[in-house]
């Protein structure tokens, strides 16, 4: 009896891995995957993100737009956690900015205005599927930084 548990829980572990393997679409869950973390590091190495830090970006002054029809609209949804399209953590010893990225064409542009004078530009790849989407790849001013295969959406930059 207990040998048939260990092949049924068996069989079962395996079935997960490979029905979520490789560009396979996956049949019977809801994966939204939207959003792409950031770490900022001066040339000396300081964080840009720490709000210790005299010469960070101050949260309330950046900006999330997407470009939809060729015009850049500030993300500002009411009612929801991160109403501005990003969100600032304490990950891993540093702070990251979470961008939510826009997903609403081919490749869609998403620009993060940092404050009056600095802003970067974040195009993305996306997987779709009837109940699914997931970022791929994420450029960074034209700069291919992060792809599915290497682990958690996940780069950082240096200003």
């Amino acid at each position: 009896m207990k040998i048939s548990k260990i092949l049924f829980i068996l069989t079962g572990f395996g079935f997960i891995l490979t029905a979520c393997s490789g560009d396979e679409k996956p049949t019977n869950s809801t994966i939204i995957s939207k959003s792409v973390e950031i770490s900022i590091r001066d040339m000396n190495g300081n964080d840009l993100l720490d709000p210790q830090n005299p010469n960070a970006y101050i949260e309330d002054e950046i900006k999330v737009f997407y470009l939809v029809n060729g015009v850049p609209e500030e993300v500002l949804w009411a009612n929801m956690d991160h109403s501005r399209g990003f969100n600032i953590s304490n990950r891993a010893n540093e702070y990251r900015i979470a961008v939510f990225l826009n997903d609403n064409e081919n490749q869609p542009i998403t620009y993060i205005q940092w404050n009056g004078t600095d802003a970067d530009t974040l195009r993305a790849e996306f997987r779709r599927w009837d109940n699914g989407i997931e970022v791929r790849k994420v450029w960074f001013n034209d700069v291919l930084r992060w792809e599915f295969s290497d682990g958690d959406s996940y780069f950082e930059i240096m200003k």
